[in-house]
Order: structure tokens, then C-alpha cells, then sequence
């Protein structure tokens, strides 16, 4: 199932715009927002990528962070020292700029490493012993040296002055954000939180360089999002009587990101069943429905500028 939403044909509008005032972006009413999927792909989307959402945003943000001639050879520089043939999985530990939020608890390194081993266990069911390697972005130094300690069996590939400078807003600082993204999307496999825009970015430029990369990415805490969106709509594929839930029914989540920030909507109970909190529109009712029992309608939008494409 899906929603079409109408695009004014006579819209000229050809720029995407970035409001300062993130606070308002949420509270507008502007006919069409990111992700946007125009109705003319979207049977090629949804039958090649199982996250067409991400997909499609991972490919304007490949565009928007074409690096200029200075920061692609910071980039090369650093692509030099890391062989990627073999596996090599990315981590992104986020504390700095997190710290002082109500409800904030932080995970210990330990809940990363055990998902790098697992992943490298199950790699070598099907290929050779491999040597564990892992890329360590964090905007706190104190894990860089945590990891070193604690894994020395595992190669640690990491930039310290990229760490030390990352809560800053300075330029160094954000050239740093700009290579552990783009070091991250390098990696086989990437362990992060997605409440974190680095763990989304990550993601979103996997999926720009390898089509689907639904399978790339454990997010510990939420599932990727996009900032501010409106909302998102479910659909449920089963019926339930105890959770009054009938097949069909349309499930919605409302503004994404006050949603993430009062305890995530998209969370694991205790028995470590994923679940999605929504509102029912059918009942009215807000539950808890694991997420086996629903599946996203994703937003389809009649873009007229891509008529020409068949």
C-alpha cells in the first residue's frame, strides 16, 4: 500500500530549502518533504530496496556533500591508510554533545563490540578466519582510548585530533564529521545509534553506494528517521484481538522528532521484541504493535519534473 500526494503542476519551485530556524521546520505546513519519493520510481524503488526511504535521501545527500578539492584530499589521505578489501566495520560511539539531556543512558563500548563480533562470527561461517578490524568514531576521546585497552586482539583504526575537536563548532570540527562519515560509509558493516544524524548520514551514504544497504547497519537504539518529518504512516498485515488490531488498519506516527525525543516510539521491550508505538486512526487508540505485525506506506509524491522518465 501506498499514499500519492498530489504536486502542484505549475510549481516551479526548483530549490530545496534549509530553514535556520529548525524549530519552525517542524510546524510547517509545505506541501512535500524529504523523503519525497516520486510516484514514477517507486515500483523500481520498492522492488530493488527494501528501505526505499533511505535510499532515496542517501542519494541527495551524496550530492549535497560532494567534497570540495580540499577536504577529498583529507579524505584520500586517510582512505590510504585503512586497506578496505578486507572487512572492516565502522563504529560510531556518540557521548559529547548528548550529555545533560533528561533520560540520557549512555551504552557501555562493550554493547557495541559484542554486535563487531557477531558480525565478524558470522562472516566467518562463510569465508576464512579474518583479522578483526573496526573503524572507532566518537566525540569522546576517552572511548578512543577505552577501545585500544580493552580490544587489543582488534586492529583500531581511529584519528584522535578528529575526536578531540568534534563538539567544537569550528571548521576543523566539521571537516572531522565530515571523514568519519564518510570513513563509516567505506566499512562493511556499521554499528551505531541512529538517534544520532551521524549514524543516519552513515546509512544514507551506504545506501548511495551500494543500492540496498537495509542489512549494513545495527542502530542500537532507533531506527533511521529523518529529521522533522511529519509523520509516518504504517499499515498492519495481521489481525489481533488482544492488541485490537485489525489487517489494514492505519497506524501513524506524528512529528518524528519529538516522538525520539520523549524515549523513542520505535523501541525493544524487556523481551527484546522490536516495536513501533502509533496511533491507531481506525480505533484512536496508542499502542505498542511489534514491528512483525506492520509494515511503512511509504508517501508517494506526482513530481511532474519527472515525468520523462520511464
Amino acid at each position: 500500500a501506498t499514499v500519492t500526494i498530489q504536486v502542484d503542476p505549475d510549481d516551479p519551485t526548483r530549490i530545496v530549502e534549509i530553514p535556520a530556524d529548525w524549530g519552525a521546520l517542524q510546524h510547517t505546513n509545505q506541501p512535500y518533504y524529504l523523503p519525497a519519493v516520486p510516484t514514477v520510481l517507486a515500483d523500481r524503488m520498492f522492488s530493488l530496496i527494501r528501505d526505499p526511504d533511505a535510499w532515496w535521501v542517501g542519494q541527495m545527500v551524496a550530492y549535497l556533500m560532494r567534497p570540495s578539492e580540499m577536504v577529498r584530499q583529507v579524505l584520500s589521505e586517510s582512505e590510504t591508510n585503512i586497506d578496505f578489501s578486507y572487512p572492516v566495520v565502522g563504529v560510531h560511539v556518540r557521548r559529547g554533545d548528548k550529555r545533560g539531556e533528561n533520560g540520557i543512558e549512555f551504552l557501555s563500548l562493550e554493547v557495541y563490540m559484542e554486535q563487531v563480533e557477531l558480525w565478524f562470527t558470522q562472516y566467518e561461517m562463510y569465508h576464512p578466519p579474518t583479522e578483526r578490524r573496526i573503524y572507532l568514531a566518537s566525540d569522546e576521546p576517552q572511548i578512543l582510548e577505552e577501545c585500544h585497552e580493552k580490544y587489543p586482539q582488534y586492529t583500531i583504526y581511529d584519528n584522535l585530533n578528529i575526536s578531540i575537536e568534534a563538539t567544537g563548532y569550528t571548521e576543523a570540527s566539521r571537516i572531522g564529521i565530515l571523514h568519519d562519515v564518510h570513513m563509516l560509509s567505506l566499512t562493511d558493516y556499521v554499528v551505531c545509534t541512529m538517534s544520532s544524524n551521524i549514524g543516519c548520514l552513515a546509512y544514507e551514504l551506504l545506501h548511495f553506494k551500494h543500492g540496498d544497504a537495509s542489512g549494513m547497519v545495527h542502530s542500537l537504539d532507533t531506527p533511521w528517521w529523518f529529521v522533522y518529518r511529519h509523520n509516518m504512516m504504517y499499515e498492519s498485515v495481521v489481525e489481533n484481538t488482544a492488541l485490537n488490531l485489525r489487517k489494514g488498519d492505519k497506524l501513524e506516527i506524528e512529528n518524528i522528532q519529538a516522538s525520539l525525543e520523549t524515549k523513542y516510539k520505535y523501541k525493544k521491550t524487556d523481551t527484546q521484541t522490536q516495536t513501533v508505538e502509533t496511533k491507531n486512526l481506525r480505533t484512536e487508540e496508542i499502542s505498542d504493535y511489534p514491528v512483525y505485525m506492520v509494515k511503512k506506506v511509504p508517501a508517494l509524491f506526482n513530481f511532474s519534473i519527472f515525468d520523462s522518465i520511464v
